[in-house]
Parts: C-alpha cells; sequence; structure tokens
C-alpha cells in the first residue's frame, strides 16, 4: 500500500512536510493485514531529492491535469521500486 501526501494551500510550507509514520491508524490497519506500507513523498515536498515537480503555471491559465501527472510518475516509480524488493507481491497494490 502506497499512501501519499496531499499539498499544503501555502508552497512555504512543502519544505517543512514530513511523511506519515507507520505508527498511525492506517498503517496499523493494513499492516495488520499483511500489507507492506509506504509512506513516500514526492520530489519538491520535505527533504525529498529534486525540485517541485508539481508546477501547474499561473493562476489565470492553470494546467492541474500536468501538475498531477507528475506527481503520478513519482507514485508510479515508488511502486515500481517496492515492487522490485523480496517479499513485495506484484498485484494487489493499494495507493
Amino acid at each position: 500500500m502506497i499512501v501519499n501526501h496531499g499539498s499544503p494551500g501555502n508552497a512555504a510550507a512543502r519544505a517543512g512536510m514530513e511523511p506519515w509514520r507507520c505508527t498511525s491508524g492506517v498503517a496499523r490497519y493494513f499492516l495488520r493485514r499483511g500489507y507492506a506500507v509506504a509512506f513516500p513523498q514526492r520530489r519538491g515536498y520535505g527533504v525529498s531529492s529534486g525540485g517541485w515537480a508539481e508546477a501547474y503555471g499561473s493562476c489565470t491559465n492553470p494546467d492541474y491535469a500536468a501538475a498531477g501527472r507528475r506527481g503520478a510518475e513519482d507514485i508510479a516509480a515508488v511502486l515500481n521500486h517496492l515492487r522490485s524488493l523480496p517479499g513485495i507481491a506484484r498485484t494487489g497494490t493499494l495507493i
């Protein structure tokens, strides 16, 4: 299971974001049911490497779909990595 974070309303808050902890109720619920649980951070959030990849352009002409696709690329990279690890099922993923 890959649990994703949202985006703060204030751009300056991105740098201070931290991943959820595996002690959260969400993690415990799925861990007890045999799932592996990952809490990745997308590029540009917290101490993640790389710049912010989800820019959507100007407020007068935003391209939210393109920004969402870039975030989805990060999530897909996490999924591909997890599937390469021993003990991680290749199917049945929750995102």
